[in-house]
C-alpha cells in the first residue's frame, strides 16, 4: 500500500480499500505470507492469554483445569 502513488501523495480516504478490491486492480501479495503469519501470532497469542489467566482462576478455586485442546497443528 505505501508504494501506491496516492498514497505516498497524501490523498487517500477511508474507501481506498474498497475502491482497490471492488475494482478490477489486484492488491499486491507481496507482504500477505507475513500478514497472515502476524495475525495467527496474534491470535495465539490472545488464546494463550486467555488459557493462562482460566487456569490461575481454577487453581485459584484449589480445581487447577486445563483444556484438552488446547493449541493448534501447523502445516
Amino acid at each position: 500500500m505505501l508504494e501506491r502513488a496516492e498514497v505516498q501523495r497524501g490523498i487517500v480516504d477511508t474507501g481506498l480499500l474498497d475502491r482497490l478490491t471492488i475494482g478490477e486492480e489486484t492488491l499486491p501479495e507481496r507482504h500477505a505470507k507475513i500478514a497472515l503469519l502476524q495475525a495467527a501470532v496474534e491470535v495465539y497469542d490472545a488464546e494463550h492469554a486467555e488459557e493462562v489467566s482460566a487456569f490461575f482462576a481454577s487453581a485459584a478455586r484449589l480445581r487447577p483445569t486445563v483444556r484438552a485442546g488446547v493449541g493448534r497443528r501447523w502445516s
